[in-house]
C-alpha cells in the first residue's frame, strides 16, 4: 500500500493503476478524483476515456470490458467505481483477480465514504492501491488545505490572504473552494493571491473581519473590539459564525496558556495546532493577557452567547457586544 498524505503528492507522483479514495469529506473525495483524472487526460480527450460506475448498480461484463479495453486518443483510460463498499460478491470476485494484474493503461479509482471491515477483498485493495483518506477537516486542517489547493492550481497565496479567507468564509470546504476558484480567476496572470484580492472577491475587509476582532480581544482593546463586532453584525455577519470563530481563537490562546504549566515547547505546539509562524508571535503575545482561570471563564461566556443566540429574546447586537465586552474584561490573574 502507498499511503498518500497530501494532494500535492498526487500531482507530483507518477500515475498508478489503482487508487482508493475514502473518508468523511465527500467534497474532498470528489476533488481528489478530479485531480487524478486531470493528471490522466487533456480536457479534449477526457470524455472519451472516463467511465463511472456505482457499486450497487454496476454490471460485471460492462465493468470488465471497461477496465481491460484500450484508451482512445490518450495513453490512459480511467474507470471510477463510486460507493465501492456496495459492490456485490460477484463483482468483488471479478475485481479480486484484476487486482493481481491490473491493466497498465487503465487507472482504476475506487471511492467510498467508509470501507466495510472483515472482508478480505477490501484489505487486499488497501494493500494493492494508492490510498488517500479524506478525513474530516478541523480548523487547522482547513488553513493548510487552502494553501495546498491554491498550490496545485499553479499559484501561491499569502498567509494573510489564507487567514482572511478562512475567517470570512467559514468551515465549509465546498464554499471555500468556490471562493478560491473566484480568486484564481480574479488574479489572472499574477502568481499570488494577496489579501486585497480576497477582500475584493469575497466581499469582506480586514477592518471588520473576525481576525481583527480576535486581535482586539487578545490585546484587551475593548473600544476597538466593540466597534468591530457592532459593525460586523450591522453589515449582516451571522452571529453564530462570529461566536464560532472567537471560540476557535480562544482555543488557540487557551492551549498556549495551559502549555506553560505543562512546560511544552511553543514551537512544537505551533506545529501541532497548525498556525503559521507569521501569526504565532502575535498569539504568544496576546496569550500573556490571559490566565488559566480567565480561559475557563471565556468558554463560559462563549457557551452563554451560543445559547442566547439560539434561544434568547435578546437581539444579535446585544449578545455579540456583551460577549466581546466580557472577554475583553477578563483579567490575567
Amino acid at each position: 500500500m502507498k499511503k498518500i498524505k497530501s494532494l500535492k503528492e498526487i500531482v507530483s507522483n507518477k500515475l498508478e493503476p489503482l487508487y482508493l479514495i475514502t473518508g468523511e469529506e465527500e467534497f474532498l473525495r470528489e476533488e481528489t478524483i478530479n485531480l487524478i483524472l486531470n493528471k490522466c487526460f487533456r480536457k479534449e480527450t477526457r470524455g472519451f476515456n472516463v467511465n463511472t460506475f456505482y457499486g450497487d448498480e454496476v454490471e460485471g461484463g460492462e465493468l470488465y470490458n471497461c477496465i481491460t479495453s484500450y484508451s482512445m486518443f490518450s495513453p490512459y483510460k480511467s474507470v471510477v467505481i463510486k460507493d465501492c463498499d456496495r459492490l456485490n460478491s460477484r463483482i468483488i470476485g471479478l475485481l479480486n483477480r484484476y487486482l493481481d494484474s491490473p491493466n497498465e493503461t487503465t487507472v482504476l479509482i475506487f471511492e467510498a465514504g467508509k470501507l466495510p471491515t472483515g472482508i478480505k477483498f477490501f484489505e487486499k485493495l488497501k494493500n494493492k492501491s494508492c490510498h488517500f483518506e479524506c478525513k474530516k477537516f478541523y480548523e487547522r486542517d482547513i488553513l493548510t488545505w487552502i494553501k495546498e489547493r491554491v498550490y496545485i492550481s499553479g499559484k501561491n497565496i499569502s498567509e494573510e490572504a489564507v487567514m482572511l479567507m478562512f475567517e470570512s468564509v467559514g468551515l465549509n470546504i465546498r464554499t471555500i473552494a468556490n471562493e478560491i476558484d473566484k480568486c484564481l480567476l480574479y488574479i489572472g496572470e499574477r502568481n499570488k493571491i494577496e489579501v486585497e484580492d480576497v477582500e475584493n472577491v469575497v466581499g469582506t475587509t480586514r477592518k471588520f473581519s473576525v481576525f481583527e476582532l480576535n486581535r482586539a480581544i487578545g490585546e484587551k482593546n475593548t473600544l476597538k473590539a466593540l466597534y468591530i463586532v457592532s459593525r460586523m453584525i450591522e453589515l449582516g455577519e451571522p452571529l453564530q459564525k462570529i461566536i464560532r470563530m472567537i471560540g476557535w481563537y480562544m482555543s488557540i490562546i487557551g492551549r498556549i496558556v495551559f502549555s506553560k504549566s505543562l512546560k511544552k515547547n511553543t514551537d512544537d505546539l505551533r506545529k501541532e495546532i497548525g498556525v503559521a509562524p507569521f501569526y504565532w508571535k502575535n498569539y504568544l503575545k496576546e496569550a500573556e493577557n490571559f490566565s488559566e482561570e480567565s480561559i475557563k471563564k471565556s468558554f463560559e461566556f462563549l457557551l452563554e452567547a451560543d445559547y442566547n443566540s439560539k434561544r434568547s429574546y435578546q437581539n444579535n447586537l446585544t449578545i455579540g457586544t456583551v460577549l466581546v465586552y466580557n472577554l475583553c474584561k477578563l483579567q490575567n490573574k
